[in-house]
């Protein structure tokens, strides 16, 4: 915790304008309403049964007719399919693609900067600012019936040890409690990437962050996708080193959608664990 907080300290030194071209911000934001257009009505309609449903225990802050809420960073809220620094979350990012695939409200609460340990913690320094719309509180008060958790890649970025980032996310799961989760895994290399604070910084496969998505998986029940821009930049699909562009949001919300899927119908069938697990 001590090394964290000189790190987050580094933090603010870097400058405003490095962290905005690398990690986004979405300001305060409120219900969407269903977007006009969906696919066909067979689709939409195979989408909501599947999704549709709460665990047969009825999780206390879990509402079937409820949103899915996607928490996460820069690459939740969409960077890279806009330029813009502080705007409403862009209509391509993969929260905005997710739900006209599956034709239900997604709440895109991605911030600039944010972390795990951010939210928890949404008054600490040196981070992106979380507004209270888009704080924990008002986002389960919404009554999701499922919450996207993605991570990672600012503590990369920052130099934080992985075992910490780990540790974040496991609270935040817990806080999320019984509500279904899906967890976002990515992979970061900081090597020759002046935006990190340390060049030793990877999250990936090697440094074993996998191995802790599926532990954290399995301790949560959250349904996995690790690596999830796997195979962007060698499509041209990546927008930088971090951000997809438009294109590769739509691959990303094409990966995450069955995922969803799976686990919520998982869940209404009364199995704890659920989700698919792509790209190990």
């Amino acid at each position: 915790m001590f090394l964290r907080a000189i790190l987050s300290a580094a933090v603010t030194a870097i400058p405003a304008a490095m962290l905005v071209g690398t990690i986004h911000a979405a300001p305060a934001a409120s219900l969407p309403a269903p977007v006009a257009t969906l696919p066909g009505p067979a689709a939409v309609a195979v989408a909501r049964a599947a999704i549709t449903s709460c665990p047969p225990a009825a999780a206390s802050g879990c509402d079937p007719s409820g949103p899915i809420v996607a928490i996460g960073d820069s690459v939740t809220y969409g960077y890279g399919a806009t330029m813009v620094a502080y705007s409403t979350p862009p209509a391509t990012s993969w929260p905005a693609d997710l739900e006209r695939t599956l034709g239900v409200p997604v709440v895109n609460a991605g911030v600039n900067g944010d972390t795990a340990y951010s939210v928890l913690h949404p008054t600490a320094q040196g981070f992106g600012h979380r507004p209270p719309a888009l704080q924990l509180p008002a986002l389960l008060a919404l009554h999701p019936r499922l919450v996207v958790v993605g991570f990672g890649m600012a503590e990369a970025v920052y130099g934080w040890p992985q075992s910490e980032a780990v540790a974040d996310l496991d609270t935040l799961l817990g806080a999320i409690g019984d509500i279904p989760t899906v967890i976002l895994g990515s992979h970061v290399d900081c090597a020759g990437q002046p935006f990190c604070h340390s060049q030793a910084s990877h999250f990936d496969g090697g440094s074993g962050w996998d191995a802790e998505l599926r532990a954290l998986a399995a301790r949560h029940h959250s349904g996995l996708l690790l690596d999830s821009q796997a195979g962007l930049a060698a499509a041209g699909d990546m927008e930088d080193a971090l951000h997809p562009n438009a294109a590769g949001y739509r691959v990303l919300a094409a990966r995450i959608a069955p995922v969803v899927r799976d686990r919520l119908a998982a869940a209404s069938a009364g199995h704890p664990a659920g989700g698919r697990l792509l790209h190990s």
